[in-house]
């Protein structure tokens, strides 16, 4: 039988030889072949810490045996072995998990050998190791033994920024920027499912902090979920503390942040680790309104500033055109008191992934061709439309101005009623 899990493993001869008085660097065991004896010291710790996950000795070479440890042990296929391992705490000498299920380390094998634990998710706390023996699909209990593994000082695997991001952030939200605590990151409560949260660390030292900050532009609302088990979770709005969280939550809680002013935003979400527990935040979605593509001046002058094609999320959102026969420049050289400013809307139709190559489907509808300057307002339709606005001189256009709507995905007023 290997040494280590000699140690590891058969807790009753440790205790044994504890009770006896001997020193650990007295111990040896003696291993006899046929006709040589050799002497190989022995490791009995009960606990054996785990510095690292890769090119570990403490994760490397684990016997196992479905079959005894004897020399010369019978052949039995029907007898075979599973190794696995389950997270929790060790306090006064004894072990307790703390709930999250087991993992396969070993799956069952027959006959014995050794093998090397890479874990691919693993928490800092301690491992128990669970080798049993089954003959038959019945569990021997005498073959049972155990051993524990501490990664609480290990150097785990981190997930990468993509795993945060998509463990965090909901399915549907607007353009939001994750950013991590270099010291104790905040990890996927579980890769394998999406938008499963990100949670701190439970064996961070009660009074540490570590923080996951989010920041957007514009102005909306800021929604999330969190769960809390231990220690406090603070959310802080552009460094100012906006509310503190302490009591437990052990299902996900909703929670909001309504922004009323156009600006950047960082939301940072701090836990103070207490004597146990964590905090996990998920879904954080960004709601930005269509009021933060605008800028807004004095006397409540809103004027659009998108690029590109327009695609407000409302028909209501299409703000008036403004126009000038002299382009808002007053009396310039080149331009006569005669000239006018002329605003047309057309409906536009094709197939181009790029709708600003689309070509004109329909009569250009006019809805200002007057000198002088102001507004009109549009009354719009779901579709692709071309807005254009010209400096007309002897009914020449020496000025010409173009936007693209994109209609297709907005929606109208009144309101929608959700039946299940």
């Amino acid at each position: 039988m290997n040494g280590r899990w000699n140690a590891t493993l058969a807790l009753a001869v440790v205790a044994g030889l504890a009770a006896a008085g001997v020193r650990e660097g007295e111990l040896t065991t003696s291993t006899w072949t046929r006709d040589v004896e050799i002497l190989q010291p022995m490791d009995l710790r009960v606990v054996f810490p785990v510095a690292k996950l890769e090119n570990e000795p403490a994760l490397r070479n684990l016997a196992y045996s479905a079959v005894g440890w004897d020399l010369d042990a019978s052949v039995d296929a029907t007898r075979t072995v599973t190794v696995t391992a389950r997270a929790g705490t060790w306090s006064n000498g004894a072990f307790s998990p703390d709930g999250t299920p087991a993992v396969t380390v070993l799956a069952a094998t027959t006959g014995r050998g050794a093998f090397d634990w890479r874990p691919v998710e693993i928490s800092k706390k301690i491992y128990q190791l669970s080798h049993v023996v089954s003959k038959g699909g019945v569990v021997d209990g005498s073959a049972t033994l155990y051993g524990y593994l501490d990664f609480s000082q290990a150097a785990v695997y981190l997930a990468s920024q993509a795993e945060v991001e998509a463990a965090a952030l909901a399915e549907i939200t607007h353009e939001i920027a994750v950013g991590q605590d270099a010291q104790s990151p905040w990890q996927p409560v579980d890769s394998a499912t999406a938008r499963s949260g990100i949670a701190t660390d439970e064996g961070l030292a009660p009074g540490t902090r570590t923080a996951t900050t989010f920041t957007f532009k514009g102005c909306g609302v800021l929604r999330y979920e969190y769960r809390l088990t231990g220690g406090t979770l603070e959310v802080s709005v552009d460094g100012a503390v906006a509310e503190t969280l302490s009591e437990a939550a052990a299902e996900w809680v909703p929670r909001e942040i309504a922004f009323a002013d156009h600006g950047t935003r960082v939301a940072s979400f701090v836990h103070v680790a207490g004597a146990e527990g964590a905090v996990a935040i998920r879904n954080v979605r960004w709601e930005e309104q269509p009021e933060s593509s605008r800028a807004d001046g004095a006397g409540g002058v809103r004027v659009d500033l998108r690029e590109g094609v327009r695609t407000p999320r409302l028909l209501r959102d299409v703000l008036p055109f403004a126009y000038s026969s002299t382009n808002w420049i007053g009396d310039v050289v080149g331009v006569s008191a005669a000239s006018v400013a002329k605003v047309t809307v057309v409906e536009l139709a094709g197939t181009d992934s790029d709708v600003r190559n689309w070509l004109e489907a329909g009569t250009p509808r006019v809805l200002v061709n007057r000198p002088g300057e102001g507004s009109v307002e549009w009354q719009p339709r779901k579709g692709v439309w071309k807005a254009t606005f010209d400096v007309l001189d002897g009914g020449a256009s020496i000025h010409r101005e173009t936007a693209v709507f994109d209609l297709r995905a907005s929606r109208g007023g009144g309101f929608a009623v959700l039946v299940k």
